[in-house]
């Protein structure tokens, strides 16, 4: 977060026009038919979180998969939870007391969830995006990134105990999740809940939680499952910022984890759920709402529904030493808060309730984004932002990478079209009037994020208008001008800097000056709008030579030597053999790589049918993934459209 939370309240003070959110706004999407969604997540910010329409969220910390649980940064390998999910408790007009749990760590020892809550076949997953430049841009998105969900709980794929099997309630959620691209707000993640009766019957004394198994690693580092390099759930300290205990944030409700030891410095942030709001009228005598926060260790959660219910409408917050538990000892720890009730839901009526997902480098941090988050809600969503990052292009030559990007259209005297203008014509949402600057250029070297993007990655270049849009000379910034364009009438910049084989990041992103008649500091766009992994080296079938003829392939390093640049083994007791890698360069698009020893047995095949790049990236290992020994080894190319045959050698040293 770039922006202390004194501007940013100040600003919202000044421009915020939709005034707080009204908690009865209908949150339904359009049914258009069947989604199950397991494995889509948020990624426009610097918080990646994993995201289903079956009541939980995150990815059970599973290895296998490719999207996050609850990482932050984006891109760090550094995860905060497990599994965290919806609760919903009411007691029925028979004196039913039932609960339906999204998530449960009664159930989640498995790996899969106990389902009490899915979606039904006509329930699909939306997305949208109020930025212009996204495919799913929609004038009616409330985020960056927006996804809107709907399930029920009697949509389920699973029951529980035998003794106490899940019985419908008869609730049916439209959610909405949202993420925001702004370096000032791409610390969090809104979710939104309307609770919906659809029983048919009358629902009394209804509660509504947030269940979640919070904890902190990093899984570039320690495994999760595994048995030799295991992730340590044991050593994590949680807690709650529960309402009047700070003097700043007065109305705070936030639970939160932190890792005790840091993991020796490889997971040192902290993260939290905050309850940002709910339309719970409260107890129809004294109107007083109830707020519950529970923490308990694994798998001593309340099994029935009365006593999950019971938990949920306690009003007790469970801190320091409490019947002999001691709450703020490390440890692997389940949390949950609630609020309510809503004394009576009849059918057709509906409950609110939203909640924050958020993160920091430490607790101050992680309070701070959480108020930004406190506020973004309660001021409608309507955040400040200038031009959205350009939509971006790229390609590679040896030692070098090619950015490219439309500038948009001046719509002149015209209809004024946002996903046409922008970023270059973009226009002000406060004030109508254009609002572009001018662009800067960024570049991380690797491919891990440690923290704020903005502060990791290097400026390689800042790009400031001359002239106003009247044609006069333009009052603020460098007036440096603007990237120059290419045939195609693109904007285009060039890194030569850069090393063949090596990862990068790269994002270009648009910014606003300054608007000093509003209080306006300058707004710039997200790095992750556009960011974009890259690894330099030749185009497919390499650069012309003399005469024609395609470059000839190489290898590089060669030789190969263990512990060089090339090898990003880590060891745990014994080292691993995977990390390392070499590259095979001006390969053609449509290839065959075969890999011999001197005796001439094939050691490994590649496969490419690629026409963006001329890198073939090869591990080292053999087809059956064995490491291979030192020595010489001979590799034979392909071109699979001319039958063209190259040849060459390797050296492995270890």
């Amino acid at each position: 977060m770039r922006w202390t939370l004194p501007i940013l309240l100040t600003l919202w003070a000044a421009v915020a026009t939709a005034g707080p959110r009204d908690p009865s706004a209908p949150l339904r999407p359009d049914a258009r038919g069947k989604t199950v969604v397991r494995g889509a997540s948020t990624n426009i910010g610097n918080l990646g979180l994993g995201i289903t329409n079956l009541g939980w969220f995150g990815n059970l910390l599973n290895p296998t998969v490719s999207y996050p649980s609850f990482e932050w940064p984006l891109n760090s390998g550094v995860e905060h939870m497990f599994l965290a999910g919806l609760w919903v408790g009411g007691i029925t007009t028979e004196a039913d007391t039932l609960v339906s749990a999204g998530a449960e760590d009664t159930a989640s020892n498995s790996g899969n969830p106990k389902l009490e809550f899915g979606p039904r076949e006509e329930d699909e997953l939306i997305r949208s995006s109020s930025n212009p430049l996204s495919p799913v841009f929609s004038t009616s998105a409330l985020a960056d990134q927006q996804f809107e969900m709907v399930f029920d709980d009697f949509s389920v794929g699973g029951g529980g105990p035998a003794d106490d099997p899940h019985v419908p309630m008869g609730v049916r959620v439209h959610s909405k999740v949202l993420a925001y691209a702004p370096s000032y707000a791409d610390d969090f993640v809104i979710l939104l809940f309307e609770i919906e009766n659809i029983s048919g019957r009358e629902i009394n004394g209804l509660y509504v939680g947030f269940y979640a198994e919070m904890t902190v690693g990093n899984v570039a580092v320690t495994t999760p499952g595994s048995s030799t390099n295991g992730w340590n759930f044991y050593d994590d300290a949680n807690g709650i910022l529960r309402p009047g205990e700070l003097p700043e944030d007065p109305q705070a409700r936030l639970m939160y984890c932190h890792d005790a030891d840091g993991e020796d410095g490889a997971a040192e942030s902290w993260a939290g759920i905050r309850l940002l709001g709910a339309d719970a009228p409260g107890d129809p005598d004294t109107g007083e709402v109830v707020f519950s926060y529970r923490q308990w260790r694994f798998g001593q959660m309340p099994r029935f529904d009365r006593d999950k219910y019971e938990f949920m409408s306690s009003g007790r917050i469970d801190e320091g030493r409490i019947e002999g538990v001691d709450y703020d000892a490390v440890g692997n720890w389940i949390s949950m808060f609630a609020t309510g009730p809503w004394p009576s839901l009849f059918p057709g009526d509906t409950a609110n309730f939203a909640v924050a997902f958020v993160a920091g480098a430490d607790s101050t941090e992680m309070l701070a984004n959480s108020q930004v988050a406190q506020s973004t809600y309660d001021n409608g969503f309507e955040l400040p932002a200038g031009p959205p990052s350009p939509r971006l292009s790229v390609r590679t030559e040896n030692h070098r990478v090619i950015l490219s990007w439309d500038p948009g259209t001046d719509p002149g005297d015209g209809p004024y079209d946002p996903t046409l203008a922008s970023p270059e014509y973009h226009r002000s949402s406060f004030t109508n009037a254009p609002d572009f600057q001018g662009y800067r250029v960024w570049r991380i070297f690797g491919d891990v994020v440690t923290g704020d993007p903005f502060q990791q990655a290097s400026l390689l270049a800042e790009y400031d208008v001359k002239t106003t849009p009247t044609g006069g000379v333009d009052p603020v910034g460098f007036n440096t001008g603007l990237p120059p364009m290419d045939e195609n009438g693109r904007r285009i910049f060039v890194d030569d800097n850069v090393l063949d084989g090596f990862p990068y990041i790269y994002s270009v992103t648009s910014y606003a000056a300054r608007d000093p008649r509003l209080g306006l500091p300058e707004l710039e766009s997200g790095f992750n709008e556009n960011a974009v992994r890259v690894i330099p080296g030749s185009p497919a079938g390499g650069v012309s030579v003399a005469g024609g003829a395609p470059a000839a392939v190489g290898v590089y390093p060669n030789p190969y030597r263990g512990g060089g640049e090339f090898d990003s083994r880590f060891t745990t007791g014994e080292p691993r053999e995977l990390g390392r890698q070499i590259w095979f360069t001006n390969v053609p698009a449509r290839a065959a790589i075969d890999i011999y020893n001197l005796s001439g047995t094939r050691v490994d095949r590649i496969v490419r049918d690629d026409p963006s790049t001329g890198q073939v990236e090869w591990r080292l290992l053999s087809e059956n993934n064995r490491a291979l020994a030192p020595g010489l080894y001979v590799y034979v190319v392909e071109d699979l459209d001319s039958g063209d045959v190259q040849r060459g050698k390797l050296v492995i040293l270890k």
